[in-house]
């Protein structure tokens, strides 16, 4: 008798688990958002610009694939496109979106080094029935720095955000989100 209370406890503790964990973002994704699209022949990737938003081409090196400024300079989300080798790929596509971001991070580890000290506010949230890895750390002039990974039409990007001017990092971060509602 004490076995089967203990059974029908256990499998109502488990279902219970199952069912209540949402997967959310530590930002909220309230931001408004135009009815312009930012979109570039780079990657087939379509968002909506924020309010007082504008997307801008990289004429000095052509890295970012698509770039959103703010009015006054003062912070930009930047789209990258994540270019693994096919052996990395399959590795990749075996581990999801989770080993995407592991290996971006090892990405940020080699761009900058020692000066490199932590990751910071590493969350997986779902938007719209699409898994985000987010992870957060200070670059060279101490300003943080907020990736998230994920896919689409079976590869992987980076939008990253970065305060210029301004230290309001969770605005941006709140902004981020809400771009990332609007995936196409």
């Amino acid at each position: 008798m004490r076995k089967s209370k203990l059974l029908i406890l256990l499998t109502l503790a488990l279902s219970f688990c199952s069912c209540s964990g949402s997967l959310t973002s530590l930002y909220s994704c309230d931001y408004p958002l135009t009815d312009e699209t930012a979109k570039t022949d780079r990657i087939p990737i379509k968002v909506k610009v924020p309010a007082g938003w504008t997307c801008i081409e990289d004429n000095e090196c052509g890295c970012i694939d698509l770039w959103l400024v703010n009015a006054d300079y003062s912070a930009s989300l930047k789209f990258f496109a994540l270019n693994f080798d096919s052996l990395t790929m399959l590795s990749v596509n075996k581990g999801g979106i989770k080993s995407a971001a592991g290996i971006s991070k090892s990405f940020k580890k080699a761009k900058y080094g020692k000066e490199l000290k932590e990751f910071s506010n590493e969350e997986l949230f779902e938007i719209n029935g699409r898994k985000f890895v987010a992870y957060q750390y200070p670059d060279e002039s101490k300003r943080i720095i907020r990736v998230v990974v994920f896919n689409s039409g079976g590869r992987y990007y980076e939008c990253t955000a970065v305060e210029i001017k301004t230290a309001s990092p969770p605005m941006l971060f709140n902004i981020q989100n809400s771009i990332l509602t609007s995936i196409e």
